[in-house]
């Protein structure tokens, strides 16, 4: 059995969750933090999320870097689930890579 995303489902879910993160009232007293967050929001609709997460964990790691490490848990748990999925995905995508170069060997 294989599971497959759909583009538009992940789209989506990327949206809500950020949705979620721009809902906590602790990341609205935060205008520079809730300010990353709707701009990322604004920017997936134009654009893919493939160019927009990265560059939106980039602006969270700079924010946490600047403000000592802080951060509501929203946003920590939003920054800590993305990243685990997407080491998740990286390490499916080097397994594959893996067998293909062994299969290619055995030519």
């Amino acid at each position: 059995m294989c599971l497959t995303i759909d583009k538009e489902d992940k789209l989506m879910t990327e949206q809500e969750n950020i949705r979620q993160v721009l809902a906590d009232p602790k990341v609205q007293a935060k205008p520079k933090l809730s300010q990353l967050f709707s701009v990322a929001l604004t920017r997936l609709d134009t654009e893919q999320a493939s160019q927009v997460m990265p560059s939106l964990m980039y602006d969270i790691s700079l924010y946490l870097t600047l403000n000592h490490y802080t951060a509501p848990k929203s946003v920590l748990d939003f920054a800590q689930t993305y990243q685990k999925t997407y080491h998740q995905a990286r390490g499916i995508g080097s397994a594959l890579r893996m067998l293909a170069q062994s299969l290619t060997s055995l030519k």
